[in-house]
């Protein structure tokens, strides 16, 4: 089963609005040729296609898996290079995978 979308402008991989952010569907319109935001809650996918003749977009569905985590730490130790590796190793440990797979995409 996909568990992920990936839109392309013209072969080129268009990155979803951060999932932190609270991006509408006008927002999305609003914005270039495949700008996208997937709702992960109903599985819906809002993306740009105007009238321009330049934009082509694809829609793949990738067997990935995404997780959304919340982690409560003090800013200093976020921010501390060693903690940020710490954390990474520990995740890709704990998932098996190697650490070029993981990547931090958003702080708050």
């Amino acid at each position: 089963m996909p568990l992920f979308i990936e839109v392309s402008v013209n072969g080129t991989v268009v990155e979803p609005f951060s999932p932190d952010k609270k991006i509408n569907l006008e927002t999305v319109a609003a914005s270039a040729c495949g700008a996208n935001n997937y709702f992960y809650k109903n599985r819906t996918i809002h993306f740009t296609l105007n009238g321009k003749s330049d934009c082509s977009i694809q829609l793949r569905l990738l067997n990935w898996v995404q997780i959304n985590m919340h982690l409560a730490m003090t800013i200093e130790d976020f921010l501390d290079n060693d903690k940020q590796t710490e954390f990474i190793d520990r995740i890709a440990t704990f998932l098996d995978i190697s650490t070029d797979k993981l990547k931090i995409v958003g702080v708050r």
